[in-house]
């Protein structure tokens, strides 16, 4: 496990920890990033800083299921909030990441699986943060840009596949439809569990200094919300698009093969009707002109003839 350790509001670079023991002689405040795959030991870590046991029981239940939701939730002085940002937006396809944020009087931990994340979160820090509320705003912040970028490539990927779909839909178009549709979703499941959280937090902190700035958070996330509706919209819209494209195509192949079906119809009868190799010397009922030595060619004149004769029929009808 990882524990990077900022004082905050002193110009000392991050320094990297062995232990929690560490962390309890620093001078305050103090922001500690930890970073680990396996959450029974952030939990120890959480334990022996003081933190209350309701939320590390919080988080351990994080670590038991794959299932995440934004979450507040206020122990004493203390206040954890859980969200969820977009690791890596350069991509539609980037998946979301939990991160969590406990907030105490002289102290503020985040807890993350990902130290990529966590990067351009500890760069603000060293440069911004003197108060342990401070680094929530900027994990709050980092958030929402988060979000607002990787909604803004789903914008640009929406409106591609709107040419897509109207010139050549196709399978392929389908499945793009589906993933920008699946990452909509999610984007905007967290961010209506969020606007929940925010409206907790903006309880707990309003009469703190920074209630402006994170009312503020607040607005971005609730523009966020409006510009998720409206992309829910346009890909509701363009699957709708997609499905009356893919009936006309069919209807258009249905049309040319019923088309074709129709020319080779009396062909196929004539050709059938002239293949029973009847004879007019025995019985004049039989076919005559068997011994014609023009015979073939005739056939296929008249056959010829039939089928410039159903072409025009369709133009004429305006079919073709």
């Amino acid at each position: 496990m990882t524990i990077l350790l900022i004082e905050l509001g002193r110009s000392i670079k991050p320094q990297i920890v062995e232990n929690a023991v560490d962390v309890v002689v620093a001078s305050k405040p103090v922001a500690l990033f930890l970073v680990d795959e396996n959450p029974g030991s952030i939990t120890e870590v959480l334990s022996v800083l003081g933190i209350p046991l309701s939320i590390v029981h919080t988080l351990e239940g994080y670590s038991r299921t794959r299932q995440f939701f934004a979450l507040f939730r206020r122990a004493g002085k203390f206040a954890l909030v859980s969200m969820e940002i977009v690791e890596n937006s350069n991509s539609v396809r980037q998946s979301m990441t939990p991160i969590h944020v406990i907030v105490g009087p002289d102290s503020v931990i985040v807890v993350s699986r990902r130290s990529l994340l966590l990067s351009r979160i500890v760069n603000r820090t060293v440069n911004e943060c003197s108060k342990p509320i401070h680094l929530l705003r900027i994990v709050l912040e980092e958030a929402m840009n988060s979000y607002l970028s990787l909604l803004e490539k789903l914008n640009n990927k929406v409106e591609q596949l709107e040419d897509k779909v109207v010139s050549s839909p196709g399978r392929h178009c389908l499945e793009e439809l589906r993933v920008v549709k699946q990452r909509l979703l999610h984007i905007r499941r967290s961010s209506w569990r969020l606007r929940e959280v925010m409206h907790e937090f903006l309880t707990f902190i309003k009469y703190s200094d920074e209630y402006q700035h994170m009312k503020e958070i607040q607005n971005l996330l609730l523009e966020t919300i409006d510009a998720l509706e409206t992309s829910r919209e346009r890909i509701s819209d363009l699957l709708e698009l997609y499905q009356f494209g893919a009936s006309i195509k069919l209807t258009e192949i249905m049309k040319f093969l019923t088309i074709i079906g129709s020319i080779f119809i009396p062909l196929m009868f004539i050709l059938g009707v002239c293949n029973m190799f009847l004879n007019s010397n025995t019985n004049l009922w039989n076919m005559p002109k068997l011994d014609y030595p023009y015979g073939l060619i005739l056939m296929l004149l008249a056959m010829l003839s039939i089928v410039i004769g159903m072409i025009l029929l369709f133009r004429k009808k305006g079919w073709i």
